[in-house]
């Protein structure tokens, strides 16, 4: 049953593969002893689509979605704009930031990536001294370009919660 379970989610990555490669967001390569490298690009990448969609033939349509979102609360995590200053980042550069193998995971903030529907992208960062903070990652074009101060708590903006027991809690703040 393992094998299984094992095979199919292995094909599920290749067909994403395939599928983000014919639309031109992975590079094509050789394959055997010259093929590439995964590098943090193709692997940040190939992450953000597998954890968008469970299913492969919305590949390209998932990523293109989620991997523009920008974050709705810059100003609210040190963290991320220490090694993001730029405003307009994108959840793929964090994506990038995160997967790169300059940046050792077992020396920065423990954190919980969480796809809220197709609505948006919650990332829960622990510090140091166990406090979560959270970083909000949504298509600004939904919202008309326009972002506001607090987007959890703004007259007509997305929230997010998990709730105990994994459960995720969405809905728009009137």
């Amino acid at each position: 049953m393992f094998s299984a379970i094992g095979a199919r989610r292995c094909k599920t990555l290749s067909v994403i593969d395939r599928q983000l490669k014919a639309a031109k967001h992975l590079p094509v390569f050789g394959r055997g002893p010259s093929a590439r490298d995964v590098d943090a690009s193709y692997l940040a990448r190939i992450l953000i689509t597998r954890m968008a969609t469970d299913r492969p033939a919305r590949a390209v349509e998932s990523f293109e979605r989620f991997a523009s979102m920008q974050i709705a609360n810059a100003g609210h995590h040190h963290w991320v704009n220490s090694r993001l200053p730029d405003p307009d980042h994108t959840l793929l550069d964090l994506m990038e930031l995160l997967c790169s193998p300059d940046h050792d995971l077992t020396k920065g903030p423990e954190f919980v990536i969480q796809f809220l529907g197709q609505a948006a992208v919650d990332i829960e960062f622990i510090t140091a001294k166990g406090k979560p903070l959270k970083v909000m990652y949504i298509s600004r074009s939904d919202l008309g370009g326009d972002m506001p101060e607090d987007p959890y708590n703004s007259p007509g903006s997305l929230w997010g919660s998990s709730m105990p027991g994994g459960a995720v809690r969405t809905g728009w703040t009137v």
